[in-house]
C-alpha cells in the first residue's frame, strides 16, 4: 500500500493517471463532523521541476503495487505556502473545500426549502418544522445551516468529490464492525464528553400589539342615574345631551346620537311616571289666595352609539419542561427563545361601523377577508350577506383581537418548533461517551465521518458498543500506517420517534382562552364614571326654598340650576404591557 500525490487543474478533475516523480513521505488527514477535511503531505521530488504554483491536487493510495489502481483518498486546495522547502522535499498543507462550496450550500437551500416554507400558513406541517417568519428572520434565508437546527442532521463533505450531504448525528450511513484484535494496543480511550441533559426548560415568548373596536351606547349608563330610569328634568336638556355626544376621548368616534324627548309610559306601560313637577306657592302680597305652579318634565330615550378602538401591547409567555426518560442522571438546560413581530399585515383594513361599501370593497372580519357584493351601508352590525367570504386571514394572530398567540395553530406550531430544537439540543447531547482507538490504515481508510462503527469487545457491556464517528485522523510515515478513530455513543438512549410524540403533544394540548381579571380586557369598564348635577329631585327642592314673587323668578332661579351630566370615559390607548404567563404541562421523551 503506497499514497501518491499529484496536481490537477480544478477540484472535481478526474485523475485517470497519477505521476510517479513525486513520493509521499508522510501524510496526515484529518476531519471532524461539519467540517472540510484538511492534510498535511510531505512530499520528496525525484524530479526537481515538479510545479509548485498549481492551486488544487488529490491524494489517491494503491493497495497492491502490482495493481496500476489507484483509490481516489482526498481533493483539495493548497492553503499554504510550501514549508519545509530542500533540495529534496517539500511540506503541503491542503483543504478538501471546494471551489463551489457556496452554490452547493444555496442549492441544498433552494431544494430543501419546499419541506421548511409554508405556503398556506394556517396549514398545520406536521412532518417537519417549517420555514416560518415567526422563527427566523429575512436574512437567515442565506444561511442554509439555520433548516438543520430542529433535526438531528449536520453538513457532511465528502472529501473526495467536495459533495455536500447530511449526516445524522446518531446513526452513520454504513456500519462497520471493528473487533477488538484489530485495535492496536494500548490506543484505546474512553470518556466522558458532556453529561448529557436530563431535563430542558423552555421559555417561548411572542409579542404583538393588540386592536380591538366595537360600539357602546352610553344612554344606558347615564339613565340608570336617574331614578326612573330614564333621563328626566324639569329643564329641556335635548341640546345639551347631543353636546355630550360630540365628546372626542383618546379611542372614541361618536356614530349616532338619536336621544329625543318621549312619552315615558310607552316605555314601561305598566308604570305611573308623573309629568309634573311638584307644586310651588308663589309670595305674591296683593293676592289674598295662594298661586300655585308647577313644572313641567322633560323625558328623554334614544341612543348615544360611540365607536370605540383600543391598542394594547401584549405578551404571552409559554413555560414548559422536556424529560428524557431514557436516562436517570444528567444536566438541566434552560433555554430562552423570542419569536419575531407576530403582526397582521395591513393589506385590507377592518370592517367599521356605519360605513359606506360599495361592489368589490374588500375587508378584514373574523379572521377573514371578505368581498363587497352590494351597495350598503353597514349600520351597528355586520351582514354576512353582503359579502362574499374569500379566505382566512394568513397571519399568525387571525384577527385584531386575538387575546392568546399559542392558542392559534400557528402558536402551537411555534411551540412545536420550540420542542423541535430542545429535543435536538437534548439528542445531540445524549452522545456523551467517546471511544477513541486506533487501527490499521490499510484496512480501514475508507472510513469516513458519514460511518458509525460498532466495537465488539468483550470488556463492554453486552459485548459491544456502537457509535457515530465524529472524528477521523489517518497517518501514515514510512512502514507505519494509523487511522485514529472517535466515535460518540449514546450508549443505546438516544430519543427515538421524537417527532411523533411532539405531534401527539401538540394534538392533545389544551390552551384556554381565559384569562386572568387582570390581564383581560373588561369592556365594562369604558363608562368610568357618570355625574348628574341638579336631577329633577334637586330641582324641586331648589325651587322650594325661594319666596319667589313671580313664575318668572322661579323660572330664572331653574335656569341657573338646570340638570346638567357629566361623563368620564377611560382612554383607550395604554403605555404598558399585560403579560400572559402559560405553564404547559411537561413533555416526557420515551
Amino acid at each position: 500500500m503506497k499514497f501518491l500525490f499529484d496536481w490537477c487543474q480544478k477540484f472535481d478533475e478526474e485523475k485517470r493517471e497519477w505521476r510517479s516523480d513525486a513520493k509521499v513521505l508522510s501524510l496526515e488527514i484529518f476531519q471532524r463532523e461539519c467540517c472540510f477535511a484538511s492534510a498535511k503531505v510531505s512530499i520528496f521530488l525525484t524530479n526537481p521541476s515538479l510545479s509548485f504554483s498549481k492551486k488544487y491536487a488529490k491524494i489517491g493510495v494503491q493497495l497492491d503495487d502490482n495493481s496500476p489502481k489507484v483509490d481516489l483518498l482526498f481533493s483539495g486546495r493548497v492553503v499554504s505556502f510550501p514549508i519545509a522547502f530542500g533540495k529534496s522535499c517539500v511540506q503541503l498543507e491542503l483543504i478538501s473545500e471546494p471551489e463551489n462550496y457556496q452554490n452547493q450550500l444555496d442549492e441544498f437551500l433552494q431544494k430543501n426549502i419546499g419541506q421548511y416554507q409554508r405556503v398556506n400558513k394556517h396549514q398545520f406541517v406536521r412532518d417537519a418544522f417549517n420555514f416560518d417568519d415567526l422563527f427566523f428572520s429575512e436574512e437567515d434565508l442565506n444561511n442554509p445551516t439555520i433548516f438543520l437546527e430542529g433535526g438531528t442532521h449536520c453538513f457532511y463533505w465528502d472529501m473526495k468529490n467536495g459533495k455536500l450531504s447530511l449526516s445524522d448525528i446518531n446513526q452513520g450511513e454504513k456500519n462497520i464492525e471493528i473487533c477488538e484484535r484489530d485495535i492496536l494496543e494500548k490506543s484505546m480511550n474512553i470518556s466522558l464528553a458532556r453529561e448529557p441533559y436530563k431535563k430542558v426548560s423552555i421559555s417561548l415568548t411572542a409579542k404583538w400589539t393588540q386592536y380591538l373596536s366595537g360600539l357602546i351606547d352610553l344612554y344606558p349608563f347615564i339613565a340608570k342615574k336617574f331614578s326612573d330610569g330614564i333621563i328626566c328634568s324639569l329643564t329641556n336638556i335635548k341640546s345639551k345631551i347631543r353636546k355630550l355626544c360630540d365628546l372626542h376621548n383618546d379611542g372614541y368616534d361618536l356614530l349616532s346620537c338619536t336621544v329625543k324627548e318621549t312619552d315615558p309610559t310607552k316605555l314601561i306601560p305598566l308604570k305611573t311616571f308623573p309629568m309634573t313637577s311638584a307644586k310651588f306657592t308663589l309670595a305674591v302680597e296683593e293676592s289674598p289666595k295662594k298661586v300655585e305652579v308647577a313644572f313641567r318634565k322633560f323625558y328623554f330615550h334614544g341612543e348615544m352609539l360611540l365607536n370605540w378602538r383600543r391598542k394594547q401591547r401584549r405578551s404571552e409567555n409559554v413555560n414548559l419542561n422536556i424529560i428524557n426518560t431514557n436516562i436517570d442522571y444528567g444536566r438541566e438546560k434552560k433555554i430562552f427563545l423570542r419569536l419575531n413581530s407576530i403582526q397582521l399585515p395591513k393589506q385590507y383594513p377592518n370592517w367599521n361601523f356605519f360605513a359606506r361599501y360599495k361592489p368589490g370593497d374588500r375587508i378584514l372580519f373574523d379572521g377573514f377577508v371578505f368581498e363587497c357584493k352590494e351597495n350598503h351601508f353597514s349600520g351597528n352590525s355586520f351582514d354576512e350577506k353582503k359579502w362574499n367570504k374569500l379566505e382566512k386571514i394568513p397571519d399568525a394572530l387571525v384577527n385584531d383581537s386575538c387575546e392568546s398567540f399559542f392558542g392559534t395553530e400557528r402558536g402551537k406550531n411555534a411551540i412545536k418548533y420550540a420542542l423541535q430544537s430542545a429535543i435536538a439540543l437534548m439528542n445531540y447531547s445524549a452522545r456523551y461517551v467517546e471511544v477513541s482507538f486506533c487501527v490499521d490504515a490499510t484496512k480501514f481508510f475508507h472510513i469516513t465521518i458519514n460511518d458509525q462503527i460498532t466495537l465488539i469487545d468483550r470488556r463492554f457491556e453486552g459485548g459491544k458498543i456502537t457509535g457515530k464517528i465524529v472524528k477521523i485522523r489517518l497517518l501514515a510515515k514510512a512502514n507505519k500506517k494509523i487511522m485514529q478513530i472517535t466515535i460518540a455513543s449514546t450508549l443505546g438512549k438516544q430519543i427515538a420517534n421524537s417527532l411523533e410524540q411532539i405531534n401527539t403533544y401538540i394534538d392533545t394540548l389544551k390552551i384556554s382562552d381565559d384569562e386572568e381579571s387582570e390581564t383581560k380586557i373588561d369592556l365594562r369598564d369604558i363608562v368610568k364614571d357618570v355625574e348628574v348635577i341638579n336631577p329633577p329631585e334637586e330641582q324641586e327642592k331648589i325651587l322650594a326654598q325661594i319666596p319667589a314673587k313671580s313664575i318668572s323668578e322661579l323660572e330664572s332661579r331653574l335656569k341657573k340650576h338646570s340638570t346638567k351630566i357629566r361623563l368620564s370615559l377611560a382612554p383607550q390607548n395604554f403605555g404598558y404591557t399585560k403579560s400572559k404567563q402559560l405553564n404547559l404541562p411537561e413533555l416526557l421523551l420515551k
